[in-house]
């Protein structure tokens, strides 16, 4: 008995459903691609709104430290409540500071220099070192995706670090200028914001 032989189509009936292979691949792709270019949009924006937060929270931890250079009164829980308001109304989750001196370089709590973060006067800890000038904030907030959801990613954070100091006047006649300069690190971005003084003739 001879077997019958395939006409062309019946070979097209045994192809049957494999667009829709191609057809799912190519839509996973497609929503890969506008996750990734939604979701970075998203991702950038909310580092800007995190990075004016952490320079909020800097800068006015700096002018809190200069009134006190001025001869007011502060304390470090008076520092503490001065940079959580801005915190908070700046929507970032969490912030931790540390004292600096004038030129931004941390300060042990007896307000000698240090490179150890473990090691610095947290704004927080109780005492304000006797030369600082200054605070360092690291801040960071998580926000949700949209599309992202789709290829396993539900949240991101968006983390920032600032530097704001300031200083005495002297003599003479002054006028303050603000210098900013900004580096980028791998993953967050670092701006220092110096206080420094001119003298106007």
């Amino acid at each position: 008995m001879q077997r019958p032989r395939r006409t062309a189509l019946n070979r097209r009936e045994g192809q049957r459903g494999q667009i829709l292979v191609v057809a799912v691949l190519a839509m996973i792709s497609m929503i890969g691609g506008v996750a990734l270019i939604l979701e970075g949009g998203n991702a950038y924006a909310h580092q800007r709104m995190v990075q004016n937060g952490a320079d909020a929270v800097a800068n006015v931890g700096a002018t809190t430290l200069a009134q006190r250079l001025g001869g007011a009164t502060l304390t470090d829980a008076g520092l503490v409540s001065a940079m959580s308001a801005l915190s908070g109304s700046n929507g970032l989750d969490s912030y931790n500071a540390w004292y600096t001196d004038w030129q931004g370089h941390l300060l042990t709590s007896g307000g000698a220099t240090t490179t150890n973060q473990a090691a610095a006067a947290a704004v927080g800890g109780g005492t304000i070192p006797p030369s600082a000038q200054g605070v360092q904030v690291g801040a960071s907030q998580a926000f949700g995706t949209t599309f992202g959801r789709v290829i396993g990613f539900s949240q991101f954070a968006a983390s920032a670090e600032a530097t704001a100091v300031a200083g005495a006047l002297v003599s003479g006649g002054f006028m303050p200028i603000i210098f900013t300069s900004s580096s980028r690190p791998s993953r967050s971005r670092s701006i220092r914001t110096t206080a420094t003084t001119a003298r106007v003739k």
